[in-house]
């Protein structure tokens, strides 16, 4: 049975996110001391948001929602809430919404962020990942240090996933 579009991002945005924590235990020092495990899912978050902005950039609005629903659904039941909340701060976050309107088991429409330039979506993404892992407010040389190499790695995994996509005509 082939995978649908939904599962594909979520599977492989784990696995990018995996491969990630292999690069960066060698070679990001300032990542060692904050557990492995919230690296991931912020970090999966991370790429499945921007592989839905890099989505709806190719393939534009039409099929959003359904593309969102998607990704939602491919969640195992048992881990699917702790997943989307994660999605969802970051979401909250992009969006600059103080109190997120959307149910527990959506993911909000990403269509302002859409027309934002990759590098401030980059730094953006890569702020939040720093802020939520190390549980610091500020971002010190450390934390911008991990700030822009997670940012970058989400984006680039995202680009990689989009490229794997089918195109909705």
């Amino acid at each position: 049975m082939k995978p649908t579009p939904g599962a594909v991002v979520t599977k492989r945005a784990l696995d990018y996110a995996c491969s990630f924590d292999d690069y960066a235990d060698e070679k990001i020092a300032e990542l060692k001391p904050y557990a492995s495990e919230k690296r991931n899912v912020c970090l999966q978050a991370a790429i499945v948001v921007a592989t839905l902005i890099q989505w709806e950039r190719r393939d534009g609005a039409a099929g959003r929602d359904l593309r969102h629903q998607g990704v939602c659904r491919s969640y195992a039941p048992a881990v699917a809430h702790r997943h989307l909340s994660v999605i969802q701060d970051l979401c909250a976050k992009l969006l600059s919404v103080e109190t997120p309107p959307w149910k527990a088991d959506e993911i909000p429409s990403l269509a302002s962020a859409v027309g934002v330039g990759d590098k401030d979506l980059i730094a953006a993404l890569g702020a939040w990942l720093a802020r939520t892992v190390t549980k610091k407010p500020t971002l010190g040389p450390a934390e911008q240090k991990i700030a822009s190499a997670m940012g970058r790695s989400a984006w680039t995994s995202a680009t990689m996933i989009v490229r794997r996509l089918p195109k909705i005509s």
